[in-house]
């Protein structure tokens, strides 16, 4: 993937097969582990590039730069976009999280490039 900042050392806290291309957030505890997000417009840490199927599996997680991201519904290029419940993209309206911006102009379940700046905020 070029262009972009990998978490390095970072895990599945549990199956994330089906989280591919998926925002994920931060579990909690000790352990260095990514889970999928089940909160509206959550803040999340980045995107998973991979599909890890264990808890312990390496979790490749882009934290800056170009990702490939499912849209949850209709965005364009250049539209800001927040994670919905299942960690998908979808469009910024006014609340939440901003995690980055649209690449490519894209529907619904589609895979698409961001680009993930997931310090910025409301």
């Amino acid at each position: 993937m070029p262009n972009n900042v990998l978490l390095e050392g970072a895990n599945a806290g549990g199956d994330l097969s089906a989280l591919q291309f998926h925002f994920v957030v931060a579990t909690t505890g000790n352990s260095f582990e990514v889970s999928g997000t089940t909160v509206t417009r959550q803040r999340c840490i980045g995107v998973l590039q991979n599909d890890p199927n264990a808890s312990g599996d390496g979790a490749e997680v882009v934290t800056f730069g170009v990702a490939k991201i499912i849209y949850a519904g209709n965005i364009s290029a250049g539209q800001r976009i927040v994670s919905d419940s299942t960690g998908k993209a979808e469009a910024f309206d006014s609340t939440g999280f901003v995690q980055g911006i649209a690449l490519q102009t894209g529907t619904a379940t589609g895979v698409y490039f961001m680009l993930v700046n997931a310090s910025q905020t409301t």
